[in-house]
């Protein structure tokens, strides 16, 4: 018969400035040292995915202005018709209560967990409004003597984790 691998893993994100992209590929790269078979797909680039194949979904978005990526809500719609369960991956400049509210009155209960990874500022990348805004909040956190937003990798280690140990009571 054909080789099939023993977890298949689709990681969906959308982003803006390459920042929820690096942890998606983190993502995949940590699963992948594990022999875990992982897909990674830009939201942006394609919406033309086949769900129903993967073991694992993960789906990850920027955090703008207290709201995901319109193409991360179609998403999470697709999935909730589909009855597919998922695991969420978020990035904003600092964590609040409203952002994870949001996310959760729109993924409700087949989402298995919301997992906040910190952000960056990049006001190189960004471009008009973007990065006048980008630029104004460094110059706030400068002024308070504050430290700058920067990536959390314990929250996304824990659910690289939950995903490698399902794997392995699968093979047992």
């Amino acid at each position: 018969g054909c080789w099939v691998p023993d977890r298949y893993v689709l990681i969906c994100y959308s982003g803006y400035l390459g920042t929820t992209k690096k942890i998606a590929y983190y993502i995949e790269e940590k699963l992948k040292e594990k022999n875990v078979d992982v897909d990674v797909i830009d939201l942006f680039e394609t919406n033309k995915i086949n769900y129903l194949i993967y073991d694992e979904i993960i789906l990850g978005s920027c955090i703008r202005v207290g709201k995901p990526t319109n193409s991360f809500l179609k998403c999470i719609k697709k999935l909730n018709k589909l009855g597919r369960e998922y695991n969420i991956f978020y990035l904003a400049s600092k964590h609040s209560d409203s952002i994870l509210d949001y996310l959760k009155s729109k993924a409700g209960e087949l989402c298995q967990g919301y997992y906040y990874c910190g952000g960056e500022f990049r006001p190189e990348l960004a471009k008009g409004y973007a990065k006048i805004v980008t630029n104004a909040a460094i110059a706030n956190l400068k002024y308070d003597n504050l430290d700058l937003p920067k990536l959390q990798y314990e929250e996304i280690n824990n659910l690289i984790d939950k995903i490698i140990n399902k794997k392995i009571e699968q093979l047992h």
